[in-house]
């Protein structure tokens, strides 16, 4: 299995990292995708990810919200000044990443209290997507209350090599846009009774979905730190609704995981 995006540099995984991947490894994760949130948080990912060589492997990019996602007063939307400060750094280590990300748009109503912010996220994804076509590696999207907009701005520059991350939005859309060519990866907590990406994963085909934890976020069960060792779990979920075997449904995302990323194939060892 291959978690396609999760935040093991965050602070809560500092003094456990060691026995993570441990236990991740003997969960029978062969690979996880590291995402930053914050130009701060760009040397840490390289780090840690030479640190764990072939198994935690590094993307850079900004999370359509900069500051405390927790705290949304104390937030601010990313803009194109923020990409401006992280760009020559992602350009120096274009060939390290498998990808751009964590990037995207987040509209939810807590975090958009100007008229600006929204102009600033569209500058900041629009710069990440310019620089993810020149090199022509994927996009690691994150989508929250913003899908028309995003998707608007994939058709404007025809760029569709990417993953939409913990996708809520319309699964007609989903399917629509995964026949374009993107992917759409499958969170534990869509495993929880009545999610609305269970509609998503009965519509697209399996050969369209991949697995991620969004670690330490989204745990299964609440109040929980989520780690890379509950992969299994968006994994189960996805062979129930699609009844199929846990087994098929393991092998077809890992296939699934090289194909949209195929930097993969000579960074993971196995």
């Amino acid at each position: 299995m291959i978690d396609c995006h999760a935040h093991i540099g965050a602070k809560e995984f500092d003094d456990i990292r060691d026995v993570l991947v441990k236990e991740a490894k003997d969960a029978g994760v062969i690979g996880v995708i590291v995402v930053p949130e914050y130009y701060t948080g760009f040397e840490k990912t390289l780090r840690i990810c030479d640190e764990y060589s072939g198994f935690l492997i590094p993307s850079l990019g900004l999370h359509p919200i900069q500051g405390s996602y927790a705290v949304p007063e104390e937030s601010l939307a990313a803009s194109k000044a923020h990409f401006d400060e992280a760009h020559s750094f992602i350009e120096k280590h274009i060939d390290n990443i498998v990808c751009i990300g964590e990037t995207g748009l987040d509209f939810t109503p807590k975090f958009i209290r100007k008229p600006t912010d929204k102009e600033d996220q569209l500058a900041s994804f629009r710069a990440h997507i310019e620089l993810a076509k020149k090199y022509q590696i994927p996009l690691n999207i994150h989508s929250r209350s913003a899908g028309p907009q995003i998707f608007k701005l994939l058709d404007e520059y025809e760029y569709y090599n990417c993953l939409f991350h913990a996708y809520g939005g319309k699964a007609k859309t989903a399917l629509r846009y995964s026949q374009l060519g993107c992917y759409f990866s499958v969170p534990n907590t869509a495993a929880k009774e009545g999610a609305q990406s269970q509609n998503m994963i009965k519509l697209l085909p399996l050969e369209k979905l991949l697995l991620e934890t969004d670690s330490p976020a989204l745990s299964f069960e609440p109040g929980k730190m989520n780690q890379p060792k509950n992969l299994r779990i968006s994994a189960e979920i996805i062979a129930k609704i699609k009844k199929v075997d846990v087994d098929s449904v393991i092998k077809q995302t890992t296939l699934n995981a090289f194909k949209l990323f195929p930097r993969l194939k000579t960074m993971v060892r196995v």
